[in-house]
């Protein structure tokens, strides 16, 4: 939208293919800590452009009793109590609690940032800070939104470009930001994205050879050198980067077939992973019941309940929250239903890193 004015596929399709390919370049030659590195400067380009979006907003309303209209249109309002709403006190305790508990305990993304610390401490420490992080930076994105909606408060705006629904911060992106800035903002966008694209790369890498690949290839021959898993490794990143190529062109016409916005549709996606992740992760830790050989279906069945509940399929429309509420109980309730009463046991290549 913002590097061509439109959605059309073959812009998509170049737009994919250069975060894909900058993404790739240098986790295939820099591994876990050209990753880390280059996200600390892309963290810094997004918060940065931020806060000039927000201080250029900020200025352009100098005469204008910005605090008196939020008042006025109920938009300091806190805590919100409703049921359906999909920001609301509940749906915070619920699907918002479930899907950071996934996002920063069950994800392997999380996991090879927590492996890379010296220590446990480090990993524990590591954690909280990201998470205490996120505070100012979600304060500055409503503070965006707040000045956004003080900008464009006596006026209809078309929150709608091309047919595709989009939020007031992409319509003002693309209406109204000056050239300069809107360069900046483009500039952290696409760190941003390299961002979350780089550590999907190098997780999914990590666990294709360690967790998979190393056991058998161990079993096989027990003298295999190190040097041959890190080659793995190197094509396991350009053979994931090739699958996520393929599935940002699915998702590209999945999204528009579903009619969903974007933030309902990457939301959604989320949860058609962690539901089923999740329902695994609280049989292991509260209860005796479960085995290795029922995940697999408590996953597929976490998968399918998410999407029976897409409006796309059987018309129905119910909030994200509940979304992840229900496909986690199936998953829990299809792990209970193993009476074996066996533990989990990590695998050997898993508990190595570990204990390393």
């Amino acid at each position: 939208m913002i590097l061509f004015l439109d959605i059309g596929f073959f812009h998509m399709l170049v737009a994919i293919t250069l975060l894909i390919a900058g993404a790739l370049s240098y986790t295939y030659f820099g591994g876990i800590k050209s990753i880390i590195f280059s996200d600390i400067i892309q963290a810094l380009t997004y918060v940065g452009a931020g806060l000039l979006v927000f201080w250029y907003l900020y200025l352009s309303l100098h005469n204008i009793d910005i605090l008196a209209i939020l008042q006025a249109h109920n938009k300091l309002h806190v805590i919100d109590n409703s049921l359906d709403g999909k920001f609301s006190i509940i749906a915070l305790f619920s699907g918002w609690l479930l899907l950071n508990i996934a996002a920063f305990g069950l994800d392997q993304d999380m996991t090879q940032r927590v492996l890379s610390c010296k220590n446990k401490n480090e990993a524990a420490q590591s954690l909280i800070l990201s998470i205490v992080l996120t505070i100012p930076i979600v304060m500055l994105f409503l503070g965006i939104g707040a000045l956004l909606f003080v900008h464009y408060q006596t006026g209809t705006v078309s929150q709608n470009f091309q047919g595709e629904s989009i939020t007031i911060f992409m319509y003002y992106i693309l209406n109204e930001m000056p050239s300069g800035l809107r360069g900046l903002v483009t500039v952290g966008a696409i760190a941003a994205a390299l961002s979350s694209t780089n550590s999907v790369l190098g997780a999914m890498a990590s666990v294709a050879v360690e967790d998979l690949y190393r056991p058998w290839k161990l079993q096989k021959d027990p003298h295999t050198k190190e040097i041959h898993f890190l080659k793995a490794s190197r094509k396991a990143v350009l053979i994931f980067a090739f699958i996520l190529f393929f599935m940002a062109i699915v998702s590209y016409f999945w999204q528009r077939e579903s009619e969903l916005s974007l933030v309902s549709f990457a939301l959604g996606v989320m949860t058609f992973a962690y539901t089923g992740l999740l329902g695994v992760f609280f049989s292991a830790v509260f209860t005796t019941r479960g085995s290795a050989a029922t995940v697999p279906f408590a996953l597929v069945g976490g998968f399918l309940s998410v999407l029976a509940l897409q409006p796309y399929l059987f018309g129905i429309h119910i909030g994200f929250a509940w979304q992840m509420i229900l496909g986690t109980l199936v998953a829990f309730v299809i792990m209970q239903t193993d009476t074996s009463q066996t533990k989990f046991a990590s695998s050997t290549a898993q508990t190595k890193r570990i204990n390393h």
